[in-house]
């Protein structure tokens, strides 16, 4: 009877491990897509009206995607890079996504020619990388589901 009990604890483990990564997938993907509507939104800005960062950013609609501090700091007159440097380590986001962001946001200075260009340029380059994000997040949450069910299964084996 106890090893039955204990089957099923393992199992409830392992659907609580997959949940918990399909859940901290998702939000990964969330905040990467925040992030790129994010450079959207300011290359689009820097084109038509060219308003302060500051004066923009309210009107941003996924804030809720990223972290808090990251709008509060322009919100308060923060130069994006400052706010981003402020949120980096938290962000689930990988290296080379990481460079593409720092490179966005630490030139943003400049005409609004120029910084349309070097936003349009980062806005390209991260798009590709979020191409390849979702292609593999499919892949990782397949197999992390595979070997811990398989893992689990050679445990209750082992344990009956």
């Amino acid at each position: 009877m106890l090893r039955y009990l204990g089957a099923i604890c393992i199992f409830i483990f392992t659907f609580y491990s997959i949940f918990a990564y399909e859940k901290y997938q998702k939000r990964k993907m969330a905040v990467i897509d925040a992030f790129f509507s994010f450079l959207k939104f300011l290359e689009g800005e820097i084109a038509s009206l060219g308003r302060p960062t500051a004066e923009c950013v309210p009107d941003f609609p996924q804030k809720d995607a990223l972290p808090a501090p990251f709008f509060s700091l322009l919100a308060e007159g923060a130069s994006p890079s400052e706010a981003y440097a402020a949120v980096r380590d938290a962000l689930p986001v990988s290296a080379d996504m990481d460079a593409c962001l720092l490179a966005a946001f630490t030139g943003f200075s400049g005409s609004r020619a120029v910084l349309g260009r070097s936003l349009a340029q980062a806005r390209e380059r991260y798009e590709t990388l979020l191409d390849a994000e979702r292609a593999q997040q499919g892949r990782r949450t397949r197999l992390f589901r595979t070997l811990s069910s398989a893992s689990a299964m050679g445990i209750v084996i082992l344990l009956l």
